[in-house]
């Protein structure tokens, strides 16, 4: 009998040991294949833009004695289009930097300064330049199509559409250096900061006022809620009346609604889950990394994955991090920093690919850019497109 018992604690053991390996191995590798693509480029790359739309920016900022030289490129590396000479993505209008900078509705805005002059052109995907604005001063890029687009440093900006037509003449619109706050279209609504009171109100799809700005700070809509800040710094929620559908009780910014669902911290920062009456309906504790459910109703914890009803329903190995650093419906990433390798996951807890990435993975594809390399890779691993130096 003990021999059977001894054997069977072997077996137990030996399947435990296999499943820790498999947990602390990525099922994948950053690797070339036949496909990669491949382009010599002397320097290397300065600017390689996240995928949107199917389409990435790349290309060399250039200097006082070297052209600017900028290529868009699709989901399997190909070479689509050059921008025009002298062209670059506009960045004056964005709030960060080039990686920012990506198809929107089909539109990219870019920029060519000559004799201190500035031209500012709107181009689709097959690179025609759709309109063009002589001696603007900057612009933003698009945002569910719309844009900034500022014609002198003395008046206010301008929005427009994907056609470059004026949806409002002047938009008093907050700026923070050269940068506008102009926040993405969710459920119909947007919001914005009023440049005159700096107060955060909220605007339909065509830019017209709907929720007067009112409030100290906002965030998006979600699930007919929009968690706002009132002049005293308490966060409650609105409908989208701007009536408060749940009054405002909470010191720490909320997070949106999915499922049902809200994450909320108390002063003591326990992490807790209310639903859309502002009842709490769980309580986490401080041991849980903050975020919220995914659409599918999963819930990323320390190490194990949750569904709606709160049950343990997959376990994960955090081997570089247990931070968050970008979660969807179909997978989540773990990473400290910006430079840090990265560690992706699905929700039943296997562990896909571990990667050096700088930012987040758009589109499926991800970037990676230092030590004199750069490439661009899906989520099997795959390198699609891979940039070189010169060897002279």
């Amino acid at each position: 009998m003990k021999k059977y018992i001894l054997i069977l604690l072997a077996v137990l053991i030996f399947c435990s040991t296999q499943h820790a390996q498999a947990q602390a191995n990525p099922r994948y590798q950053i690797h070339e294949t036949a496909t990669t693509k491949k382009y010599v480029i002397r320097g290397g790359v300065t600017w390689m833009g996240m995928f949107s739309e199917g389409f990435a920016i790349v290309g060399k900022e250039g200097g006082y004695s070297r052209p600017k030289s900028f290529f868009v490129i699709d989901k399997i590396g190909n070479k689509v289009f050059d921008l025009p000479d002298g062209y670059k993505p506009s960045l004056q209008g964005e709030y960060e930097s080039y990686y920012k900078v990506r198809f929107d509705s089909g539109r990219l805005v870019m920029e060519k300064e000559e004799n201190y002059k500035k031209t500012i052109s709107i181009i689709n995907t097959r690179g025609e330049v759709v309109k063009t604005f002589n001696g603007a001063t900057r612009a933003s890029q698009f945002r569910d199509g719309i844009a900034v687009i500022e014609l002198s440093f003395n008046q206010p900006p301008m929005i427009v559409d994907i056609n470059g037509n004026i949806i409002k003449k002047t938009f008093n619109i907050c700026t923070t250096g050269n940068y506008y706050w102009l926040y993405p279209l969710t459920e119909g609504m947007r919001y914005y900061c009023d440049s005159k009171t700096r107060k955060y109100g909220f605007l339909d799809n065509k830019c017209n006022l709907v929720i007067p700005p009112k409030f100290k700070n906002a965030e998006p809509f979600s699930e007919g809620l929009a968690a706002v800040q009132n002049d005293e710094g308490i966060w409650g929620f609105i409908d989208k009346s701007g009536r408060y559908a749940i009054e405002p009780m909470f010191t720490n910014k909320p997070g949106d609604f999915h499922c049902g669902l809200a994450h909320v911290i108390d002063k003591s920062f326990q992490s807790h889950y209310i639903n859309k009456t502002g009842k709490v309906v769980w309580t986490a504790g401080n041991e849980w990394t903050r975020v919220s459910f995914t659409d599918k109703g999963n819930l990323i914890g320390y190490d194990y994955i949750l569904n709606q009803s709160f049950a343990k329903v997959a376990k994960f190995n955090p081997v570089v991090s247990n931070k968050i650093w970008q979660y969807n419906d179909d997978w989540f990433v773990l990473g400290n920093d910006l430079f840090d390798e990265k560690q992706i996951l699905d929700y039943n807890g296997n562990y896909l690919l571990r990667c050096f990435t700088d930012r987040m993975i758009c589109d499926g594809i991800g970037r990676h850019q230092g030590n004199n390399d750069w490439y661009y890779f899906n989520l099997k691993g795959e390198i699609i497109v891979r940039f070189e130096d010169t060897k002279f």
